[in-house]
């Protein structure tokens, strides 16, 4: 008789494949299949208990739910028999398991992927999760207004943010930094547009079509009450040095920004008179001269320009003003000088007449005491006052009065 006379279609194979040991078993002549033709799994248990058989005999059987043997994965494995009427376990037999994301039926239900198998933000797709723009949301754009060339860093929050996202503004792609999966920051330049509402368009790499636009709003300024500089603390620095820098004056607005020498310098708006430059301003990568400074606020409205000087690392030292500027003949005096870029061990003369001491304040302060008298060889006149740094450089002239009594 053929081993497979008795058997479902689809078990068929199965017992083929055992049929090429002469060995193997058929199934009783009184076996009952379901409507779908698979073995029972009681009938089958009931096979391995009662039939008779043979030391390594092999038989057919399927421990898994009525309906799966043969559906996806599912498939009957053998069993052999270990005499005495005894059946050893149903070995290579596939049986239903937890559906995975690997484009394959593993819970033998005629379905392949289904269910929620993969992260929050992502879906299965061809046999592997892979992340969905589907599951993407947006914010808007912040911040979400400014004014024409004062936008720079933007930030959009949202969910299940990828790096597959790409941003295009006006036709160009823009650089996105992904900060988190619910966080992205970017550079956005809005010089040379006018006031208006502008479009940021999102897009998944390898979409035509865009998956979603959030906006922003340019808004027109009024110029009519400009930022002005008063004054620059300090108005020079050292190259090569980090300096403490801050600028002074009326109407400086949120937003507004500061310039030198034409690079935009990140800055604290301490209060509407103020911008100060955090940590400190860094020369090391400016060249000797002089620069303009400029305040912008947004819109932009520009102030008026103040002069910025980068000294060499070796500064010709700079007298401002001496306090007193006049002094008697024949009477003690009291001289301060006040500039920049005094150095220790500088000399210091008026007239022919060298100071042997004086006291070294600062780089911005020498102080003297003297006597003026003709004894000394002095007498009444203009007496130019020189400071000369131990490099020999020296400072311009500033003359001194001496009154006859």
């Amino acid at each position: 008789m053929s081993c497979t006379a008795h058997l479902p279609q689809e078990s068929a194979s199965v017992c083929e494949t055992l049929c090429g040991d002469a060995s193997f078993t058929e199934p009783r002549q009184d076996s009952v299949f379901d409507s779908a033709g698979h073995s029972e799994k009681a009938f089958e248990k009931d096979l391995g208990e009662t039939a008779l058989c043979q030391i390594g005999e092999k038989s057919y059987c399927y421990e898994g739910e009525a309906g799966t043997q043969g559906v996806g994965l599912c498939q009957a494995g053998e069993k052999s028999c270990l005499g005495s009427d005894s059946w050893g376990k149903c070995e290579k037999q596939i049986l239903p398991k937890a559906e995975i994301c690997n484009g394959k039926d593993d819970d033998c239900d005629n379905q392949t992927d289904e269910g929620a198998l993969c992260g929050v933000c992502q879906a299965c797709r061809g046999g592997s999760c892979q992340d969905s723009f589907e599951l993407v949301t947006f914010k808007e754009a912040q911040p979400k207004e400014g004014y024409p060339g004062t936008l720079g860093k933007m930030i959009v929050q949202g969910t299940c943010f990828s790096p597959m996202l790409q941003l295009k503004f006006q036709g160009k792609t823009i650089p996105l930094k992904l900060e988190s999966a619910n966080r992205i920051s970017f550079v956005l330049s809005t010089r040379g547009l006018v006031p208006g509402t502008y479009a940021l368009d999102w897009f998944w790499k390898g979409r035509t079509s865009k998956i979603a636009s959030t906006s922003f709003r340019l808004l027109t300024a009024d110029c009519t009450f400009p930022p002005v500089i008063d004054a620059l603390n300090p108005a020079e620095g050292i190259q090569g040095m980090k300096i403490p820098f801050s600028v002074h004056g009326k109407r400086f607005q949120a937003g507004a920004r500061l310039f030198l020498g034409g690079r935009e310098i990140p800055t604290k708006r301490v209060r509407s008179g103020e911008l100060k430059v955090l940590p400190s301003l860094d020369l090391s990568n400016w060249a000797v001269g002089a620069f303009f400074v400029w305040v912008e606020n947004p819109g932009p409205c520009k102030s008026n320009q103040k002069t910025f000087r980068v000294e060499s690392q070796d500064p010709t030292p700079v007298i401002h003003y001496p306090k007193p500027y006049a002094f008697s003949l024949d009477k003690s005096a009291f001289l301060e000088i006040f500039g920049r870029y005094f150095q220790k061990g500088a000399k210091v003369s008026l007239g022919t007449h060298q100071f042997a001491t004086y006291t070294y304040r600062s780089s911005t302060l020498l102080e003297i005491s003297f006597t003026p008298s003709q004894k000394g060889g002095w007498k009444a006149g203009k007496y130019p006052l020189v400071v000369e740094n131990p490099s020999g450089k020296r400072s311009k002239p500033y003359l001194i009065d001496i009154l006859a009594n």
